[in-house]
């Protein structure tokens, strides 16, 4: 069925921009932002959604025993309209402001927020069943165990902010927690907790180059964070991620 979708893409695609694929991803992005809807507009999407459509198996292989393609590519299809739509990239307040891979992280973080929301319900509906009694208190387990309450799409996007700016108030540890929430997951096990210190303590080089084009965070002040981190105990981490996660939960329900 996605072959059949992604033909359907590149026929359109090259109705209005026959040379698409030599165009930059963010570019596409902001012209179309720009478009009111329309068949010309429609043709972006399309050339967009292939700029992306690689991402469909990398999400995929991710989360194979839960998710089919079609669902991943429907997160895609709704990362790539929140895009044109609310354009964040254009907010002087956002800290992708005037970034010119703005948009591409904009639709990199919808579909992070996508998966995480999927898994969301999934296990909720999981737990639902395999319960004889819907209760009260079986509805109070299902909302304690989500470390992201609030989340949605206008959420993703304003972690880019979010952990720009606790980066800058030196509070590293929540700026990493956030960051790893996103792409770790989390699901209030003591394996995920144990593996969230494990991954702040043991940041690498890869690591630092990626959160500092991700977040637009200069690399020496990276690397000064990352001295902190090393310095810190193991002890003492655990209780600073500890404290992160439960204050993550409060300022997403507010």
């Amino acid at each position: 069925m996605l072959n059949e979708i992604k033909q359907i893409y590149e026929s359109n695609a090259s109705i209005s921009i026959p040379k698409w694929k030599s165009m930059d991803k963010n570019e596409l992005i902001i012209r179309a932002s720009t478009m009111k809807n329309g068949p010309e507009r429609d043709s972006y999407v399309s050339a967009i959604m292939l700029k992306y459509w690689n991402k469909i198996g990398r999400f995929y292989s991710r989360c194979k025993l839960v998710a089919t393609p079609e669902d991943v590519h429907s997160w895609l299809t709704m990362a790539v309209l929140y895009a044109l739509d609310n354009q964040p990239w254009n907010n002087p307040n956002s800290s992708i402001y005037g970034d010119t891979n703005g948009p591409d992280k904009v639709i990199n973080r919808v579909m992070e927020c996508r998966r995480i929301t999927f898994y969301q319900q999934l296990n909720r509906y999981n737990r639902k069943i395999n319960s004889a009694i819907l209760s009260l208190d079986s509805l109070t387990e299902d909302y304690k165990d989500m470390v992201m309450p609030g989340m949605n799409d206008s959420t993703a996007v304003e972690f880019l902010d979010m952990v720009y700016n606790r980066f800058y108030k030196k509070d590293y540890v929540m700026a990493f927690v956030i960051d790893a929430v996103m792409n770790l997951g989390y699901r209030n096990s003591e394996e995920d907790f144990k593996k969230f210190v494990s991954h702040i303590k043991n940041m690498d080089d890869k690591y630092k180059l990626y959160f500092c084009e991700e977040y637009n965070i200069k690399q020496e002040d990276m690397a000064k964070a990352m001295v902190w981190v090393k310095d810190v105990s193991y002890s003492e981490m655990n209780r600073r991620v500890q404290y992160s996660l439960i204050k993550l939960k409060d300022m997403l329900r507010e």
